[in-house]
């Protein structure tokens, strides 16, 4: 990939959402879904002018933001069915350009620093990058299509009109009256509490269960980063740190879980990809299946932490 041409912007990353003393659960919702909507959409010109991975992982961060507010908010809120498809197609175009970025660009080139065996993988690492072109320049079609510009349009009209107070139940009403710091503090007791409920038997967890795993990791990550504003300062930034570690170290072994769905469909000279494919799904299968030294020590950590002293 050509990764020569820039952009005079940086890649944006999620910004703080201001959350005022005292808001409602109501306005706290509408703050939190326009920032990840504008964390997505700062990106894409960035996607659309460079070949900087970066741009296309914090559009897709921003989006999954997104949906990680809608789920923890979906006692009170529901996106619309055709919306909530749209979303859905985004998210599988940008899962699958990024997932083949990651692949081309992190863990193959890790493989072969590793194994010092630059010259053998060559063909196979060439055709991960050209595979990441071609995703690419799908998802670039897609983010310049008509359908692109109607979901973010669609998406954008939803949050400020605040639209999920139509067919809200009397309950759902009084709900969105209280204060939002009530609501995050049960939030991220729950979190908290379906983080250690999957995490226990740690030993005996295969790669299906460390996923899960991780994705409680984010999603309370994000709510937390969500309520930084309502919550400690101290006491969040090292909940955070702590929570990112794990995830990080979980995410790891996920690439390489990835990286092998993605490795067989490689297209190029079967012949000249068949021995570096084989190699290369080796090596990481042996990754995904080892040990869980390097996740013990960023669990125990976490483990120390506790959700009271959040907020």
């Amino acid at each position: 990939m050509d990764t020569q041409r820039t952009f005079a912007s940086p890649p944006a990353k999620a910004g703080k959402i201001v959350l005022a003393r005292g808001i409602s659960v109501d306005a706290g919702i509408q703050a939190i879904l326009a920032g990840c909507l504008h964390h997505a959409s700062a990106n894409v010109r960035g996607v659309l002018e460079t070949d900087d991975p970066e741009y296309l992982h914090q559009v897709r961060v921003g989006l999954r933001r997104f949906r990680s507010a809608l789920k923890l908010f979906q006692s009170l809120i529901t996106l619309p069915a055709p919306l909530a498809a749209e979303l859905s197609w985004l998210g599988e175009v940008l899962g699958r350009a990024r997932d083949h970025d990651v692949l081309a660009l992190t863990t193959l080139p890790a493989l072969v620093q590793d194994v010092s065996g630059q010259a053998e993988l060559k063909p196979l690492l060439e055709c991960s990058k050209a595979a990441a072109a071609e995703q690419r320049a799908i998802l670039r079609q897609a983010l310049q299509s008509p359908r692109y510009g109607e979901c973010m349009r669609a998406l954008n009209d939803w949050v400020d009109g605040a639209c999920w107070r139509q067919g809200a139940s009397k309950e759902q009403k009084a709900a969105l009256r209280k204060p939002l710091a009530k609501f995050a503090h049960k939030a991220l007791e729950q979190g908290h509490a379906r983080i250690r409920k999957r995490g226990r038997g740690l030993q005996q967890h295969d790669a299906a269960a460390l996923h899960r795993l991780r994705i409680a990791c984010k999603r309370n990550r994000y709510a937390v980063e969500f309520f930084r504003d309502l919550a400690r300062d101290k006491p969040a930034a090292r909940y955070v740190k702590a929570l990112s570690s794990l995830q990080d170290t979980l995410g790891g072994r996920n690439d390489m879980s990835v990286a092998l769905t993605l490795l067989p469909a490689l297209g190029g000279d079967a012949a000249a990809l068949a021995t570096p494919t084989a190699f290369a799904m080796g090596y990481l299968s042996c990754g995904v299946n080892a040990g869980l030294q390097g996740v013990r020590k960023p669990w125990r950590r976490f483990s120390r932490l506790s959700p009271q002293k959040l907020m």
